[in-house]
């Protein structure tokens, strides 16, 4: 025990006599080399361990890692054999030179002086000094989010050296990735690959002078799976029932009430998209285009129900015009499968039967007998050569017993005898009757041919709105996504890096 404290003694004693003599003349305000026509090359490497989250509403990217650097340092070498064998030295940062760069693109702080100034530096007898300052890196991230929410990002970690130039001091990738040795798997991101690439950028102000910077790229695919249980699905679900608006009948009442109802709740939803994405009119989400797509839908079918309902209590005393009766009957009933509700509608069997027997009778007792031929008669026929002869057996009278009137007028008309005023007034109130029934019976059958044709218009535009939801769902959520993710792993997929320096 005692040899080891004497030993660890001597090599604190190496140590620091080796720091006092090696800083006894070092300066750090110039830079590390002695050719000072030459730059200082640092090697920047950096290894990301947390994605933390990247905010489409701010685009802002929060990552967590590390930088490594390297560097010579020409005025930093010793001999080991002359301080005890010592090769390595780690010193406070406070002490030697250190690179001045920082990050391009910060969203908080492009450089940050206390945080370099937390992590020592380790120096070996050669001169070459290892930096590696680490923590929270808050960046700006361009977000495409067209294929929101099956969408591919690129973001970027730019840092540069505001102190010196490129012919001063040049900056270069460690490693042509990231490092993902330490890295914890996000919930919300896939990390597909990464890039490290160097560069010099040229500006007007400074022409032919470069100024360096190194990039990391980080390419994420995003994990749809949340959205899709808590946002699509509910979407096609709401899209479904506003097809049920269609199906449901108009007398119900709650047709157009249906309607605003899911158009409000997809108004809602779309709310709520627009509050998780950025601002931007460059690109428009997917999500947000589907949700206003089906909202534009609802709106449309709402007006729809608002014109099928007008069809369906339209006035009877206005008959069906023949273009819509041919469209509807001959055209779009084929169309929706249903012709077997356009059979043209039958009186009833006993009104027509006392029309006929009424239309008998009147022209029996319009026409004067014989022997008063040349008597006025008070009763007038208007169509008496249109009517049947009024010689009518009793064996061959119609049947009235659906409608109440039969016994009763054949009883009056086989007691009457020759009195003839008293049937002349029984057959004018029948044809009273016969002709208030007809006119009734008319516009029951006008009004079912306008139902028909409601019913018939409700169910075409049902057979269209669900292809229109159905065909739109699908080529939103599921054929356009696919086809922006496979054009996007060809371009991540090529040897050539795409450059961003000139």
């Amino acid at each position: 025990m005692v040899s080891f404290k004497r030993t660890d003694n001597v090599v604190s004693g190496v140590e620091n006599q080796l720091i006092q003599d090696i800083l006894a003349n070092y300066s750090k305000i110039g830079r590390p080399i002695s050719n000072i026509s030459m730059p200082v090359e640092v090697s920047i490497s950096f290894y990301l361990t947390q994605l933390m989250s990247l905010e489409e509403k701010h685009q802002v990217l929060t990552t967590f890692g590390w930088l490594e650097t390297y560097w010579q340092d020409e005025y930093l070498v010793w001999n080991s054999s002359l301080y005890g064998g010592l090769e390595q030295l780690v010193l406070s940062p406070e002490l030697v030179w250190l690179p001045d760069f920082g990050v391009e693109n910060s969203a908080k702080a492009i450089y940050d002086e206390l945080f370099f100034k937390r992590f020592r530096v380790a120096i070996s007898k050669e001169g070459v000094v290892n930096w590696v300052p680490g923590g929270k890196f808050i960046t700006s991230c361009l977000l495409d989010i067209t294929y929101y929410p099956f969408d591919q990002q690129e973001c970027n970690i730019d840092l540069v050296d505001w102190a010196y130039h490129g012919l001063q001091v040049k900056l270069v990738n460690g490693s042509s990735t990231i490092g993902l040795d330490a890295y914890t798997e996000s919930g919300e991101w896939q990390i597909l690959r990464t890039m490290a690439e160097s560069g010099d950028m040229y500006y007007e102000s400074d022409p032919g002078v470069p100024f360096p910077r190194v990039r990391f790229t980080i390419y994420m695919l995003r994990k749809p799976r949340f959205y899709t249980i808590n946002i699509i699905c509910p979407c096609m679900t709401m899209s479904l029932l506003a097809l049920l608006v269609f199906y449901l009948p108009p007398d119900s009442g709650e047709k157009v009430s249906l309607g605003m109802t899911v158009l409000l709740s997809f108004s809602v939803f779309l709310l709520l998209v627009a509050e998780n994405v950025p601002k931007t009119s460059e690109s428009v989400p997917l999500l947000g285009i589907y949700l206003t797509l089906i909202m534009v839908m609802t709106a449309m079918s709402i007006c729809v129900c608002v014109m099928v309902l007008n069809i369906h209590h339209r006035d009877p005393n206005q008959p069906v015009p023949g273009w819509l009766h041919r469209l509807t009957h001959d055209c779009l009933a084929y169309t929706v499968c249903m012709r077997s509700h356009v059979t043209p509608p039958k009186y009833q069997q006993g009104l027509q039967q006392l029309c006929n027997f009424s239309q008998g009778y009147a022209r029996e007792f319009a026409a004067p007998p014989a022997a008063d031929r040349g008597e006025s008669n008070s009763f007038q026929a208007n169509d008496t050569d249109s009517l049947p002869p009024a010689d009518v057996p009793n064996h061959q009278m119609p049947s009235f017993e659906d409608n109440g009137l039969g016994e009763s007028v054949a009883m009056l008309v086989k007691t009457a005898g020759k009195k003839k005023a008293m049937l002349q007034e029984i057959v004018k109130h029948l044809r009273t009757i016969t002709s208030k029934l007809k006119e009734k019976e008319d516009e029951n059958v006008i009004q079912t041919q306008w139902k028909t044709v409601a019913l018939i218009l409700d169910r075409f535009f049902l057979v269209v709105f669900i292809v229109i939801v159905v065909g739109s769902s699908l080529f939103c959520l599921i054929l356009y996504p696919k086809i922006g993710q496979q054009n996007l792993w060809e371009k991540n997929d090529t040897d050539e890096p795409d450059h961003w320096w000139p």
